[in-house]
């Protein structure tokens, strides 16, 4: 059965962590969307809005970047994708580009539980 796994949610809840031990597990092919926005200069926030984040454009710029890349993979491997996914345009760009079964997790943590998590990790 092919499929692939989206595991969403914010910053220090344990999605690549949660991500990478998945698809160890399932011998699976992970994704990183932090890395690809990093290594393609996507990751810049726009800074106009209330509250700053990336724009969805650029999360999709993304995903075509991914599929362009995984061709000879997906349909061969489990793909687990690891990233925030806090646009739905996002999570929709991708569910139809690609015409496998998917599962989508979304993991949740309260902010403090992220804040510690974030100070610890600087410190140790």
């Amino acid at each position: 059965m092919v499929y692939y796994i989206i595991i969403r949610g914010p910053a220090g809840v344990g999605k690549s962590t949660i991500a990478k031990e998945l698809s160890k597990q399932l011998n699976g092919f992970y994704v990183s969307y932090d890395n690809i926005l990093k290594k393609n200069k996507l990751a810049k926030l726009d800074k106009k809005r209330t509250n700053p984040c990336i724009p969805s454009e650029n999360f999709i710029k993304a995903n075509e970047i991914i599929l362009k890349n995984l061709k000879d993979i997906l349909g061969n491997k489990i793909v687990i994708f690891d990233g925030c996914f806090y646009h739905y345009e996002q999570i929709e760009h991708l569910i139809k580009k690609l015409s496998y079964d998917y599962f989508i997790f979304t993991l949740k943590a309260s902010l403090k539980d992220c804040i510690i998590k974030k100070t610890m990790c600087r410190h140790t």
